[in-house]
């Protein structure tokens, strides 16, 4: 949620991500369609270099003065204002008739991470997996990870 303009490298097609849970900082690799979005975004509000990409959209449609605009596209937003957007998008297409307490059920950002790290996983390996969840312990990644289905027995050769 904090990725302003300047973290975004269009040249090496890459993104700096500050980590929230270790402070570790990482410039992640992203698709030519991710980078063509954020330019597209960037032109359409007019950002700049410390602008955030994320920035309190209802804060600044209330704003009325230039100033306060430009001093909302230096605020980043907060996860759970996403998480709630994201909620009525998933609620309308996957968690239909499914209730709202039952939430080994329901789609939601939490799911969409654990997909697309097991699909890293599947793709590259448990370390990448890791690595991309952000996680200090593979213990960590393999309780994360959807992969229940995934283990087979192995032949160690004892």
């Amino acid at each position: 949620m904090t990725i302003q303009v300047k973290h975004i490298n269009f040249e090496n097609k890459t993104v700096h991500i500050r980590a929230m849970k270790q402070g570790k900082s990482y410039d992640a690799r992203v698709s030519d369609e991710l980078l063509d979005m954020f330019k597209e975004w960037i032109s359409k509000h007019t950002l700049v270099h410390d602008n955030y990409i994320f920035f309190p959209m209802q804060l600044y449609k209330r704003a009325i003065t230039e100033e306060e605009k430009m001093a909302i596209k230096n605020t980043h937003t907060r996860y759970q204002g996403y998480a709630e957007h994201f909620r009525t998008i998933f609620d309308k297409h996957f968690n239909q008739n499914i209730g709202t307490y039952d939430h080994a059920y329901r789609v939601t950002v939490y799911t969409m991470r654990r997909t697309a790290a097991t699909k890293v996983y599947k793709k590259f390996g448990i370390v990448h997996a890791k690595r991309f969840l952000n996680h200090t312990e593979i213990d960590t990644t393999m309780k994360y990870l959807n992969i229940d289905d995934d283990m087979e027995v192995i032949d160690y050769g004892l």
